[in-house]
C-alpha cells in the first residue's frame, strides 16, 4: 500500500518527460526543505521523502513487489528515464516530515479485525489510548471500499476513504464507522517505526498500569490451585453449549467480542494484545496471570457471552456438574460466581 499525505499537493499533474528528474528533485529540497515527492506510471509507483536537503525515505512499488531508500531511488531514476511518470509534489510541515517519511515502513500491529470482534469507534477509542503512532486501514463490507486513518501519539490527523470524497477529517471519521457499522468490515492497525520508541513506551506504561490493577483487586491465590485445567473444562463447555445451538456456531468471535468489552477490567482478555487464545480444547497465556484474576476474568466473559445471546439457561445447566466438582477450588481462589 503506498502512503500517500491527504493533502493537496502544491505542484500536481506534472509530466516527467519533460523534466530532468534529477535536477527537479535538487530545486524542490532547496525550496521547500520538507517535502513529499510523488510519482506513477503504469509501471512503477514511487514516494520520496526529503528533509533540510537529505533524502529521509523513498518507495518504489511494482508488480513485483516493493523495494525501499537507495534501491529505490536507483530503480526510479532509471525508470523515469524509460517511462512518463506524473509528478506530484507535497509541502510537508517539519514536525510532521519523519511521520510521513516512516508510514510506507509501518509495522504491523493487529491484523484482519473483523466487526464481528470490535467496532471501528471502539478500535479507535483503544489506539487514542495506547497513543498510536501509525494508522488504521478499513476495509468495509467485502473489501471493495476502504479508508485510512492516520495517528500521531493518539491523535486523528488524517483520514480519507478510497471514494476520495472532500471533506474534513471528522467527517471521513465518522462515513467509515458508519460504513462498517451497517455493512461489517475488517481493520488492520499498524505502528510507524520511527514513533514506536515513544509510542511503545505508552504502551508498555499502560500495560504495566492495567496488570498492576489486576493484581491488585486479586487476594492471594491458594498455591495449590492450577485453575488451567478446569478453566479448559469450562471454556469446553461453552463452546459445547454454542456449538448445539441454533443461533450461534462460532463460539470464538462471540467469546472475543466479550473480551473486548471486559479487556479494561482483565487485560489479559484484551484480543488486541494476543495474550490469551483458547483452541482445540487448550489454553494459552502469553504472561503469567494470576489464577484468581484468570478465573474470574474467564467465567464472567463467559456469563456476558451466553447472556448477550440468549443461551445463559442452557449454560447454567451444562455447567451445573463442573460448578459442583470444582466449588472447593473456586472459593480457594476467591471466585464467587456461581452456575445458580
Amino acid at each position: 500500500m503506498m502512503v500517500i499525505p491527504n493533502q493537496p499537493p502544491i505542484v500536481g499533474g506534472l509530466n516527467s518527460y519533460y523534466l530532468n528528474v534529477r535536477k527537479f528533485f535538487e530545486h524542490q529540497q532547496s525550496e521547500l526543505g520538507s517535502c513529499g515527492i510523488h510519482l506513477k506510471s503504469p509501471h512503477m509507483e514511487a514516494m520520496v521523502y526529503f528533509d533540510s536537503g537529505q533524502l529521509l525515505s523513498a518507495t518504489c512499488q511494482t508488480i513485483a513487489g516493493a523495494v525501499t531508500d537507495e534501491e529505490a531511488m536507483q530503480q526510479l531514476l532509471s525508470a523515469v528515464e524509460k517511462h512518463n511518470f506524473t509528478v506530484s509534489v507535497y509541502q510537508i510541515d517539519p514536525d510532521m516530515i519523519h511521520f510521513w517519511a516512516n508510514a510506507m515502513h509501518a509495522t504491523p500491529l493487529h491484523r484482519d479485525l473483523s466487526t464481528d470482534i470490535t467496532d471501528l469507534d471502539r478500535l479507535i477509542a483503544k489506539m487514542i489510548n495506547q497513543q498510536l503512532n501509525g494508522f488504521i486501514e478499513v476495509l468495509i463490507g467485502d473489501g471493495v471500499e476502504s479508508g485510512i486513518l492516520f495517528f500521531n501519539s493518539g491523535k486523528i490527523i488524517d483520514a480519507h476513504t478510497s471514494a476520495g470524497e472532500a471533506g474534513e477529517t471528522v467527517e471521513h471519521v465518522r462515513r467509515l464507522v458508519a460504513e462498517t457499522t451497517a455493512k461489517g468490515g475488517t481493520f488492520n492497525v499498524c505502528t510507524i517505526g520511527h514513533h514506536q520508541k515513544t509510542g511503545a513506551g505508552a504502551v508498555k506504561r499502560m500495560e504495566s498500569k492495567v496488570q498492576s490493577a489486576d493484581a491488585g483487586t486479586a487476594p492471594p491465590a491458594t498455591p495449590s490451585v492450577d485453575p488451567i485445567p478446569m478453566i479448559e473444562e469450562v471454556l469446553s463447555l461453552a463452546a459445547s453449549v454454542c456449538a448445539e445451538s441454533k443461533r450461534t456456531k462460532d463460539f470464538t468471535s462471540h467469546f472475543r467480542k466479550a473480551a473486548v468489552e471486559l479487556a479494561d477490567k482483565y487485560s489479559f482478555l484484551d484480543p488486541f494484545l494476543n495474550e490469551f487464545e483458547f483452541s482445540g480444547g487448550k489454553l494459552r497465556l502469553e504472561r503469567k496471570v494470576q489464577p484468581q484474576a484468570l478465573a474470574a476474568g474467564v467465567l464472567e466473559c463467559i456469563q456476558r457471552m451466553m447472556a448477550s445471546l440468549g443461551l445463559a439457561s442452557r449454560f447454567r445447566e451444562k455447567a451445573d456438574g463442573w460448578f459442583r466438582v470444582n466449588a472447593q477450588d473456586l472459593k480457594g481462589l476467591g471466585v464467587k460466581w456461581s452456575s445458580r
